[in-house]
């Protein structure tokens, strides 16, 4: 018996070391390799888990990036190890990081998985961490619960690209949404908070924004050349100004709730927007119209402002 039991003692005490020798998962997740973008793709990728982006990245036409559920995607600050020129130069920044995009992008979290850009900046930190996405492409583009922050500008689109952003917080931008050309973007049910503009709508887009919550930013949305923004049914609050209209086109904005503002709207020399049952109420200035600006305006509610309405 006794021999019995110190043959088998030997194998046990090694087996015993072995275990002890190998990594615990906890360990080995670890130790997994840090995984690293830059550069332009040479075929379609999925990205998922913690994507550390140390250049532009560039997806050409025809082909697609998508972006899983729980992404997270971390730009180094102030660093870029391989710059591409963007079309637009107002908004290309030498030694920050952009996502370009000529194909198709496909970042689609949900509401307890969101795929996230960015991050906050370090209390004391002053800057970007980041230029942004930029789209330009015939292809349907759809950003969906995603975490946009700490960019120059979140998202730039540009000429005829159908680009959906739906459900979405952009914040700590320069620019949260830039839209240009003939763009027809839809931004739909999105937060923007603590950017300069939160959506800046140029040349001769024609962007439906809806059901947005647009607070506490220098100014909310702004529109000129000859853009026709769709301004419908969005919370337009605790800005600095809530919307400023420059453009000399007909632009919709209905059914809008601007309230808690320095000034609700403001209306610049040219500016042709139609005003339609909006309630514009306890602003500072409820609307601000400068020389020979006319609105079309019909069912408004502009009441319990400091002042009603302002001209220069």
């Amino acid at each position: 018996m006794l021999n019995l039991q110190n043959r088998f003692r030997l194998p046990l005490i090694l087996l015993s070391l072995l275990l002890l020798l190998l990594p615990s998962e906890s360990l080995a997740k670890k130790r997994r390799k840090r995984v690293e973008k830059t550069g332009t793709l040479i075929r379609s990728e999925v990205w998922s888990g913690k994507i550390f982006v140390t250049g532009d990245i560039i997806v050409p036409a025809g082909m697609t990036l998508r972006i899983k559920p729980g992404t997270k995607i971390i730009f180094p600050e102030n660093g870029s190890d391989y710059d591409a020129q963007l079309p637009l130069n107002r908004l290309s920044k030498k030694g920050k990081c952009n996502i370009i995009v000529y194909g198709t992008l496909k970042a689609t979290g949900t509401k307890k998985w969101k795929v996230y850009f960015g991050k906050k900046r370090k209390k004391g930190k002053k800057g970007y961490q980041w230029s942004g996405i930029f789209i330009d492409s015939a292809s349907a583009s759809v950003i969906k619960n995603c975490v946009i922050e700490n960019a120059v500008f979140g998202v730039a689109i540009a000429n005829n690209t159908p680009v959906k952003i739906d459900s979405c917080t952009i914040s700590r931008c320069s620019i949260g949404t830039y839209i240009t050309g003939s763009s027809s973007a839809k931004i739909n049910a999105t937060v923007f908070q603590k950017c300069d503009t939160a959506i800046d709508s140029a040349g001769s887009s024609t962007p439906d924004i809806t059901y947005n919550f647009i607070t506490k930013n220098e100014w909310g949305i702004s529109y000129g050349s000859k853009s026709q923004p769709n301004i419908r049914r969005n919370t337009i609050s605790k800005n600095e100004l809530g919307i400023g209209c420059y453009g000399k086109e007909e632009a919709n904005i209905e059914k809008n709730k601007i309230t808690g503002n320095d000034v609700g709207i403001k209306l610049f020399t040219g500016a042709k927007p139609k005003l339609t049952r909006n309630s514009i109420v306890k602003n500072n200035v409820g609307v601000e119209y400068q020389a020979g600006v006319a609105p079309k305006s019909n069912g408004n509610t502009i009441a319990s402002n400091r002042q009603n309405i302002k001209r220069k």
